[in-house]
């Protein structure tokens, strides 16, 4: 007879594993690499390719505030945020 998890073995979810709230950019965002975001999930994916440096910088505070987004208010100022990363970085078309 196999013994019941323990509570502690339970899997827990963190708010990076959760899945993003709903967010389209509109226009789409096209990137002279000529990948496309579409959505929160694709800027994350966007997000987390890119080389981190030492320290926190830009790019830590930008994914972090796309995970963490809840509710359309956050989501839209993480976009936003994401938006004017990706101008200074000088890869949107």
């Amino acid at each position: 007879m196999a013994a019941a998890p323990e509570p502690s073995a339970q899997r827990t979810v963190t708010p990076c594993m959760a899945k993003p709230v709903q967010f389209t950019f509109t226009p789409e965002l096209r990137l002279r690499d000529g990948r496309i975001i579409r959505d929160l999930g694709d800027a994350i994916g966007f997000a987390r390719e890119q080389e981190s440096r030492p320290g926190v910088d830009q790019r830590d505070e930008v994914l972090h505030a796309l995970e963490r987004a809840k509710g359309s208010e956050q989501a839209y100022a993480a976009a936003q945020r994401f938006l004017r990363w990706l101008e200074e970085l000088e890869v949107v078309e």
